[in-house]
This record gives structure tokens, C-alpha cells and sequence, in this order.
């Protein structure tokens, strides 16, 4: 795990300060390993980052001030669930504009 944290230095400089820690191999990787003819190895294993947290700094004085985002991967089927909804959506919006009388000035979203 490597985290990258932007932070403040006592004379007001901003700095990325990096922390690390590496964590156990799962038994699944350790048994490929094991089960590995020594002339194929090092191998290399790929992993797919499931999540993310992130800390928004508010604006403003106080280093304190802001709030944590979990960006999460979800199915494509979602994804595409969410993209249709937005695109009846904006499909709905035009239609009320065509409806509209003309001198109207905003449409609802």
C-alpha cells in the first residue's frame, strides 16, 4: 500500500509526503509460486484496485477543514444504468424546452 498525502511543512511549503507498507501475499500467489518451476520465476502478478480514498481539502485557513471521498470500481452494467438514466434525462429537458412558451428563461432539471 503507498499512500501520497499533501501536506503543510512548519515553514508553509506544500510537500507530498509518501508512506509505505507492503502486505502479506495472498496463499493463493504463494502456492502459483510455490508450484512454479524455478526457471519461470520471478513472475509477475497483477492486482485490481477495487477503491480509493481521497481527502478534498475544504478552502480556507484550517489544514483540518475537508472530507474524505471513496471512489469505488462498480459493474460496467452499472456504469451504462447510470449513463442512460442521464441521457433520458437530458432527453426529458429538451422536451420540456421545445414545450416551452419562448420567453421562458430556464428549464427543470
Amino acid at each position: 500500500i503507498t499512500v501520497k498525502e499533501l501536506v503543510t511543512t512548519d515553514d508553509g511549503k506544500e510537500e507530498w509526503l509518501v508512506s509505505q507498507q507492503k502486505l502479506p501475499l495472498p496463499a493463493s500467489i504463494l502456492k502459483s509460486i510455490k508450484d512454479e518451476p524455478s526457471q519461470n520465476l520471478p513472475m509477475k502478478k497483477s492486482y485490481r484496485l477495487e477503491a480509493t480514498i481521497s481527502f478534498v481539502r475544504s478552502s480556507g485557513n484550517s489544514l483540518d477543514a475537508g472530507h474524505h471521498v471513496l471512489h469505488v470500481r462498480v459493474p460496467v452494467e452499472h456504469e451504462i444504468e447510470a449513463l442512460n438514466k442521464q441521457l433520458r434525462q437530458i432527453e426529458m429537458c429538451l422536451e420540456e424546452k421545445e414545450q416551452a412558451p419562448p420567453d421562458t428563461k430556464h428549464i427543470s432539471l
